[in-house]
């Protein structure tokens, strides 16, 4: 393996040093590697064993590569040795059937969304803005497929059905089981409400590349709350631009949970919105509710 990513790459050395942090539910971590040229962070961006994973790679590196030009805290895309004539297929190595890049290793502090001052909020929300004005009328190469948003809730609320018939079936229910059946009937009130709204206003919105994961966790910032690192482009895709708020403010958030806070929302919405240049409008303001 090590091998073949510094033949990959026309180098010496490489050594990975750790596992990160990052990438929790990859199979393959993200590493940092040590190289002749520095330090790097080695990222698998597909097995290889899924439908159209080269446009997928194309899709990625060509995202990030746009977000680095336009001037926004991307780590850089170490360049191979491979000297195609497409230019995108110069960011990448194939070992066994795997795509791998070598990300440029930068540093920052990491904020906890729950211990995160009203200034991170506003960074993430000009940062989320300053991302949709690049991508309104960017040209990428490569195509990702997109699991979209009412597909993944009908599957997440099989799930939830699919755990209250087994508490049903209990003799004996702890406070977390009972509470969950108590509230059973607000869930699906809730999706109910989503099916009925989300289609209808879905469908009127212009889709474009997003980001998919804007999260703390994926990113880095300066002892001034400004961002200085953006990661995690696994979830890039094609979709409304409205969906950026499904993770931007009520995605993974790790262990700990996430507490909804009205003004911290509106800290994102108002940032992110004043710093568009094609505003929202009040259907998209109204599809944000749906995203959530």
């Amino acid at each position: 393996f090590i091998k073949q990513l510094k033949s990959g790459y026309g180098m010496d050395y490489l050594d990975i040093v750790e596992e990160l942090k990052s990438g929790k539910k990859s199979i393959f971590k993200p590493c940092l590697v040590n190289t002749e040229k520095g330090k790097f962070v080695l990222k698998q961006l597909s097995d290889g064993k899924e439908e159209q994973a080269l446009d997928k790679v194309r899709f990625i590196i060509s995202f990030m590569l746009e977000l680095k030009e336009n001037g926004l805290p991307v780590p850089g895309i170490e360049r191979t040795n491979k000297n195609e004539e497409d230019g995108i297929d110069n960011y990448f190595v194939v070992v066994d059937q795997g795509y791998f890049i070598l990300e440029e290793y930068l540093k920052g502090i990491t904020i906890d969304w729950n211990e995160a001052a009203n200034e991170h909020f506003t960074e993430l929300g000009k940062l989320a803005a300053k991302m949709q004005n690049i991508m309104s009328v960017a040209k990428l190469e490569g195509k990702k497929s997109w699991i979209g948003r009412q597909e993944l809730t009908e599957f997440k609320m099989q799930k939830v059905n699919d755990y209250r018939s087994a508490l049903l079936e209990k003799n004996k229910l702890n406070n977390e089981e009972e509470y969950f059946l108590r509230q059973y009937a607000f869930y699906e009130k809730q999706y109910n409400l989503f099916l009925k709204n989300y289609p209808i206003l879905i469908n009127k919105l212009s889709p474009n590349p997003i980001h998919g994961d804007l999260i703390f966790r994926n990113m880095l910032f300066d002892k001034n709350g400004k961002i200085t690192a953006i990661f995690d482009f696994g979830l890039v895709g094609e979709d409304a631009r409205v969906e950026v708020f499904n993770n931007l403010f009520l995605g993974d958030f790790g262990e700990r949970a996430q507490i909804y806070d009205h003004n911290k929302f509106n800290l994102i919405l108002e940032s992110y919105n004043n710093g568009l240049t094609i505003k929202l409008n009040e259907q998209e303001r109204a599809a944000i509710v749906e995203v959530g």
